[in-house]
């Protein structure tokens, strides 16, 4: 899906990890949850910056100014993950409004194609902007382990006029930044039972994560190769579907 319809990781491992950790009836499965996604995003998203430096389509400053403010939304969102307010429920919620949102705009883009911005190139992105798109960013990720791109890059693109490109440039390397943060944040929390694996580090469940990122990296080859191949609408149609049935049970596990 990421390869083909470019999406983050984030929002195909967080719910992933969380049925296994409910499965496995792991203690506080959305930490582990949250620190294990924010590690597979964190791999797949180095691998996703390479390929764009190859291309030649990097932009470190302004990439690096929307990654350090992500680093301090992630801050604030593991102050709010770990306290007293903030249980399995708080994220089944979070999780599911994100996975609705991406699938009514991936309707809205099968239905009458994406709305992408022209821009400009040459546009900076400001250290004011840099500060709410990256606070924005890294206070989802820590919230539901996701990377933060699914704020980053709307924001830049359609917010500010951004161009598309260059958004999911600068997007793919603040989330290198932004998802190490909230993973090491995590990783040094010592969690009061074990995890699904015997591999873990703090909330990173590194035996599980490991091999979500080996098929990431697959998939993601696989879908770059089918990107042209297939109907596109009808594949962002499949995946709003998918979407929409994962936070369906997601709240019906949780609430009902």
């Amino acid at each position: 899906m990421s390869g083909m319809l470019g999406i983050g990781g984030g929002l195909i491992f967080a719910p992933v990890l969380f049925y296994l950790f409910e499965l496995g009836e792991v203690q506080d499965p959305e930490l582990w949850t949250i620190g294990s996604s924010l590690f597979c995003t964190m791999v797949t998203a180095v691998s996703g910056t390479l390929k764009h430096m190859q291309m030649d389509n990097i932009y470190f400053r302004e990439s690096l100014r929307v990654g350090c403010f992500g680093v301090i939304g992630t801050i604030l969102g593991k102050a709010i993950t770990t306290s007293a307010y903030f249980s399995r429920n708080e994220f089944v919620v979070i999780v599911s409004l994100l996975l609705l949102y991406t699938g009514i705009t991936f309707i809205r883009r099968a239905l009458s194609g994406p709305a992408v911005a022209a821009g400009d190139m040459k546009q900076q992105v400001s250290w004011l902007r840099a500060s709410k798109i990256g606070t924005g960013g890294g206070l989802i990720a820590s919230l539901a382990g996701v990377g933060g791109g699914i704020i980053l890059v709307p924001v830049m693109n359609l917010l500010y006029n951004f161009p598309f490109t260059k958004a999911v440039s600068i997007s793919i390397y603040a989330i290198i930044l932004i998802s190490f943060s909230g993973a090491l944040q995590l990783a040094m929390e010592t969690p009061v039972t074990a995890g699904y694996s015997a591999i873990t580090i703090g909330y990173i469940d590194a035996g599980a994560s490991l091999a979500l990122v080996g098929g990431a990296f697959a998939g993601a080859r696989l879908g770059a190769y089918l990107h042209d191949r297939v109907n596109l609408s009808y594949s962002q149609l499949l995946f709003a579907g998918l979407t929409f049935a994962v936070a369906a049970k997601l709240i019906y596990d949780a609430f009902v």
